[in-house]
């Protein structure tokens, strides 16, 4: 990724970004669940217009400012507290906040979705700490919505995302540990580019201090069999009042409005059967066409924390799940924000992971909301290798070695205000190698002093979606990797690419 600063033309004007992968956005618009539901005229344009001239009084990131879901700091699902965020709220909320709005805007279309995905990402690893609110906050939020107490599950194994973006074409193991690129593109400063450098490359892996014994360990999967169906939509659909019949769409069965202008529900074909609504008549940003093209913007919302949690909790609840069984965060208000969002991350075997659901409240009511209705099924105890095997692990290719995670807190990553950049030495021309001299082949030999083991989510090249054990594996640093934790005679070598 490119870390120089956005420049702008003379006019103001942003520089046209670079296009994605086609291929690849091609499959990430195919696959977003709102691909069918049309953008009301004028909405699009006071929405990105009025995002534009939010003021932001954090930091500027890197472009590539994203960081690990489960390995980030301060992920760990704690709600953040009603009214406007403190000093440490307030950083970064213009980047992070952006991306996050454009994630959960209900009435865009699938070109919009997947652009946030595409374009986003740039405020996470800060965002990640810049939630406002004490855990009491937290703690009475999830209380008086019904959710669990939150910090009380393990965090995951990161690399279930990554996981699922590899199931394409590299092996889902080599996804573990947060990836190379998100990895990397945690850092967000010189300085933690400089400390994450000396790990990026070639390097070994010793172990000190592990344990050499293996042991056991529960995996779990989604069964999505019995929820994905029409019969799962027509249930959906009358639960949000949702008039009409169900329809076949190919990738998933809908009930309702086709254009954007009502109410809809969908269940898609997919390994979480995932569920989604939409009410346009409640979003405010909602307006018929403009004589100016210009929509105005909606006032801020009076919507509080407990008020959005609950939302989302009595949405699940009319779906027959238990939020108890899930951990809730709030996302802290920013400016005139006209609605709040608010996700619910799935326990599974005592592990946070980063399965989510997710809704957005106005005052008129539920927006959006979208997530899995698959039942989670166990899968059995797998036998699994030792924490030094699985040091072992990182130097075999089968299994792909992870990047690591950096620690945000430490190198002046979490900082309020970045330190200032030491200038790039000037440009020289290089001497050639000395005749027969040593060719420079620098390996960096890392000691891994921690072990962790917990579960992992990974999407299978057949769209199966599993809770593998794992190991996050540290050294004295801070700097965590992971890998696959499940032995060898219980993962198929030879399974061909998806």
């Amino acid at each position: 990724m490119n870390d120089d600063p956005v420049n702008e033309s003379p006019d103001g004007a942003l520089p046209e970004p670079e296009a994605p992968d086609r291929d690849a956005f091609d499959r990430l618009v195919a696959a977003d669940p709102a691909a069918h539901v049309a953008a009301r005229p004028g909405v699009l344009r006071a929405k990105v217009e009025a995002w534009a001239d939010a003021p932001s009084s954090g930091p500027e990131l890197s472009d590539g400012g994203h960081g690990s879901p489960a390995g980030a700091a301060g992920s760990d699902g704690a709600s953040g507290s009603d009214g406007a965020s403190g000093s440490d709220g307030a950083a970064g909320a213009g980047d992070e906040l952006a991306v996050r709005r454009r994630r959960r805007v209900p009435t865009l279309v699938a070109a919009a979705v997947a652009g946030a995905v595409v374009l986003g990402g740039g405020g996470y690893a800060l965002g990640a700490r810049t939630g406002s609110g004490e855990a009491s906050d937290a703690s009475a939020v999830a209380e008086a919505a019904g959710f669990a107490v939150p910090g009380s599950a393990q965090p995951q194994v990161a690399g279930g995302a990554d996981a699922r973006s590899d199931a394409s074409g590299e092996s889902g193991a080599q996804g573990l540990g947060a990836g190379r690129e998100q990895a990397a593109d945690s850092a967000v400063s010189s300085a933690g580019d400089q400390a994450w450098a000396r790990y990026y490359g070639r390097t070994t892996f010793r172990e000190s201090g592990l344990s050499q014994e293996g042991g056991s360990a529960a995996a779990y999967a989604f069964d999505a069999r019995a929820a994905a169906s029409a019969e799962t939509a027509a249930r959906v659909a009358q639960a949000f009042g949702v008039e009409g019949q169900v329809r076949d769409d190919g990738w998933s069965w809908a009930v309702g409005s086709q254009d954007g202008s009502g109410p809809q529900v969908w269940v898609a074909r997919d390994g979480r059967a995932t569920v989604g609504y939409t009410n346009p008549s409640l979003d405010p940003w909602q307006c018929e066409a403009a004589e100016d093209g210009m929509c105005p913007t909606p006032p801020a919302t009076s919507v509080d924390d407990a008020t959005a949690a609950t939302a989302l909790a009595d949405a699940m609840r009319s779906l027959g799940l238990d939020p108890a069984q899930f951990e809730v965060r709030v996302e802290p208000r920013s400016g005139e924000d006209a609605t709040r969002w608010a996700t619910a991350r799935r326990v599974v075997g005592g592990t946070l992971t980063d399965d989510t659901w997710s809704a957005t409240v106005s005052d008129a009511g539920l927006v959006w909301l979208d997530g899995a209705l698959a039942d989670v099924v166990a899968l059995g105890e797998y036998a699994v290798v030792s924490p030094a095997e699985a040091v072992r692990r990182l130097g075999d290719p089968r299994f792909g070695a992870s990047s690591p995670i950096m620690p945000l807190v430490d190198d002046g990553l979490a900082r309020d205000v970045m330190p200032a950049q030491e200038p790039a030495p000037a440009p020289t021309v290089p001497e050639p190698p000395t005749q027969a001299g040593a060719i420079p082949w620098p390996v960096t030999d890392v000691t891994i002093t921690g072990a962790r083991l917990g579960l992992t989510e990974m999407w299978l090249d057949s769209g199966a979606v599993v809770f593998l054990p794992a190991y996050e594996l540290s050294n004295a640093e801070g700097y965590t990797w992971s890998v696959i934790a499940v032995v060898d005679g219980s993962l198929d070598f030879a399974a061909p690419l998806g």
